[in-house]
């Protein structure tokens, strides 16, 4: 990516993830002048859960997102099976923890992380998938077909209790150049916060999930980034520019 100058200054983009102290979509974004509101839509909040089974009965455990790890393994001294991620960025936060992943998808989507966990997996094995509640049953229903599948949910995603008002505005006066979102609940939350699903609204989508999502409102995204990273939204985001 070009850095040397600021190539979109004028640009406005909302994010509605939480907002972090190293933030690669926002970094990027501002490397080329782009305005840059941060309203954070949803907050993740761990849940109270017990494994079906010990853990030793496993030789897989699954996760789909960061926000799955640190619930998990704050009850956990100990994992003898191996442990599966669907990205690198899952991968280096499992990493951050003492853990080591024994196999990282692709991040492009659960589908595909689904098909890609049938490529290690051997029939009849036992899986435990770690997620969130509101995550979809698109990887257990997948995987089912093929091994035994339970799962947990360690977390659970609620609207933050501030709203950024003065963003909302501008996005109600249709004062915006893009809107970035990250998860199925970012979307719903922006909606339940509208009131109704506007006519048009430029939206771009971290992953196929969220795009789907977004349609069920009747709106279309503007973009959908190729795999499920901040870094490529940020490019799906200059791409649109």
């Amino acid at each position: 990516m070009k850095t040397d100058n600021l190539l979109l200054k004028g640009k406005t983009v909302i994010t509605t993830h939480p907002a972090k102290e190293r933030d690669e979509l926002v970094d990027v974004l501002k490397q080329y002048g782009i305005r840059v509101l941060q309203m954070p839509l949803i907050e993740t909040v761990p849940c109270s859960f017990s494994l079906p089974k010990p853990l030793s009965f496993y030789d897989w455990v699954v996760f789909t997102s960061k926000n799955a790890l640190q619930p998990f393994f704050a009850k956990q001294s100990h994992c003898a099976a191996q442990i599966a991620v669907i990205g690198n960025s899952t991968s280096h936060a499992l990493t951050a923890l003492g853990w080591k992943a024994d196999f990282v998808g692709s991040g492009k989507s659960g589908g595909h992380f689904s098909r890609e966990l049938r490529q290690v997996l051997h029939p009849n094995d036992k899986v435990l998938l770690v997620l969130g509640k509101l995550a979809p049953a698109v990887l257990t229903n997948n995987l089912t077909k093929f091994c035994q599948v339970e799962r947990i949910n360690v977390y659970d995603t609620k609207m933050p209790s501030v709203i950024d008002e003065s963003v909302l505005e501008l996005i109600k006066s249709d004062a915006y150049d893009l809107i970035t979102v990250t998860s199925p609940s970012a979307v719903h939350h922006l909606i339940q916060l509208l009131g109704e699903a506007p006519k048009e609204m430029r939206l771009v989508s971290i992953g196929e999930i969220t795009s789907a999502a977004i349609r069920r409102y009747g709106i279309e995204p503007v973009a959908t980034a190729s795999t499920q990273t901040y870094r490529e939204v940020a490019c799906s985001v200059l791409n649109c520019f």
